[in-house]
């Protein structure tokens, strides 16, 4: 496409590239018109019937309510968990005093609840990712 054939759009998308390759302090800042935060690696969902430490976590506000984002070791690697349940959050809440604790989040009924993992599960998950 020749510089005549160029639609405007096209043309702002090159000068946009051109700005950052030669100026970039000159492109308006992206971070200042979103609201950028910490985001989460897993939800409890994905998270269900697996071993995992729970170091820290905190209240926060979601657009779909109150949830805990929570730093835990899960499948040996560290993560941010978002557990948005309201069953959990009560539970971390009784929780937060003794962290770091060992659970597992399992699905009895109708709510996730956090459960203490079997003799099983703790040979296994130490086994695999603890004593390596």
């Amino acid at each position: 496409m020749s510089k005549a054939q160029e639609t405007p759009r096209a043309a702002a998308v090159q000068d946009l590239f051109a700005r950052a390759t030669t100026d970039p302090s000159s492109l308006p800042s992206v971070s200042k018109h979103i609201k950028v935060g910490r985001r989460w690696d897993l939800t409890h969902k994905e998270t269900l019937e697996k071993v995992m430490v729970i170091h820290r976590g905190k209240d926060i506000k979601t657009k779909y309510g109150e949830a805990i984002l929570a730093d835990v070791d899960i499948d040996g690697v560290q993560k941010s968990v978002l557990f948005g349940g309201q069953v959990l959050i009560d539970q971390f809440h009784e929780l937060a005093p003794h962290l770091p604790v060992v659970a597992v989040v399992r699905r009895p009924g109708r709510s996730y609840t956090f459960t203490d993992p079997t003799e099983v599960e703790i040979a296994a998950y130490s086994a695999e990712y603890v004593n390596k």
